[in-house]
């Protein structure tokens, strides 16, 4: 359910806002270690439902990031209703008569990729996304529903090229793409910018096959169908080593 909070700027986004967010109590989501606390975001919990979130962040924000914000946001809502895979934030929240963060969705039962990897052990991938009864297979369809993810993002111009398995979520059998950040998100250049969402992936296949002591393999790809073979081969590979 979408926030009952929510309120409408001059700009046509929404928003939410709380001078007293400090007064409840955080969910403990982020369990990273190491994390500079001017760069860190603190999550908590949105009155009106469980399906969204408030994701605040300890940085200051200038105008000019502010700006960018509420451009990538613009952006994003509109372009919602032609992506059936991701879940785009909704809306920003004001703080102090300042933007502060996003609203975004709750993936209260999910389980980042980073988490998982943490385990080193590939029994680990079925456990939380289960589509095959081997786990080298339902790791490869991990892979390829990420792909498909990235690819229906490129072919609506937007680019996401943050692909660490922190940003990735496994959520009733899903992959869930989280963590929307201006820096690492735009919505021109596409010629440009393929190269660079490609080599994201593919190192995101590396980290992730490394974890569970799987090599991975030399690739050359230079558009999604040279990606989609390289899984295949790579795929074939990772089984005859297992054999």
């Amino acid at each position: 359910m979408i926030p009952l909070e929510l309120k409408n700027d001059k700009e046509g986004l929404l928003y939410l806002e709380d001078d007293n967010i400090f007064r409840k109590h955080s969910l403990q989501i982020d369990k990273r270690n190491n994390v500079d606390e001017y760069f860190k975001y603190v999550f908590y919990p949105v009155d009106s439902t469980d399906e969204y979130i408030i994701k605040y962040s300890c940085t200051v924000y200038t105008r000019k990031q502010i700006k960018l914000i509420k451009e990538m946001l613009f952006n994003l809502v509109c372009k919602q209703k032609n992506i059936k895979s991701v879940d785009f934030p909704i809306a920003y929240f004001y703080h102090m008569k300042r933007l502060c963060g996003l609203i975004v969705k709750y993936y209260k039962e999910g389980i980042s990729v980073d988490n998982i990897i943490k385990l080193q052990d590939i029994e680990s991938v079925g456990k939380y996304y289960y589509h095959d009864e081997n786990n080298i297979r339902n790791l490869f369809m991990l892979y390829s529903e990420l792909l498909n993810t990235i690819i229906e993002l490129f072919d609506n111009d937007i680019f996401y090229v943050d692909l660490n398995p922190g940003n990735i979520v496994l959520y009733n059998n899903q992959v869930k793409l989280i963590d929307f950040d201006y820096r690492y998100i735009s919505f021109n250049n596409k010629d440009k910018k393929i190269k660079t969402i490609i080599d994201s992936y593919l190192e995101f296949v590396r980290v992730t096959l490394n974890s569970f002591y799987v090599s991975n393999y030399n690739n050359d790809c230079n558009d999604f169908r040279d990606v989609k073979r390289y899984l295949k081969k790579l795929e074939n590979n990772v089984y005859r080593e297992k054999v």
